[in-house]
């Protein structure tokens, strides 16, 4: 497989939709550094953002089949996270 880092986020959620581990790493590798603020904002609480993170990206995992049907990656993403946060 190519280098993942020039594919696009809606090409990394079809792949992840298949099963692709090194796409879904490549879309962590992304996102980790920008959820974790995200969360970290609303909550005050680093070892809370740091779960909520994991958890957000476990979430995406389990449910992969349903990401080829996404066409704005990045919104989907925030969207969990914001709804997960205030849980």
């Amino acid at each position: 497989m190519a280098s993942l880092e020039k594919y696009t986020d809606q090409q990394l959620f079809r792949l992840i939709a298949s099963g692709s581990e090194p796409a879904f790493a490549e879309l962590f590798r992304r996102y980790d550094r920008r959820i974790y603020p995200f969360a970290l904002k609303m909550i005050k609480s680093s070892v809370m953002a740091e779960e909520i993170m994991q958890e957000i990206f476990i979430k995406i995992w389990r449910h992969r089949e349903a990401l080829a049907d996404i066409d704005e990656p990045q919104s989907y993403i925030f969207t969990i996270a914001a709804r997960h946060t205030l849980d």
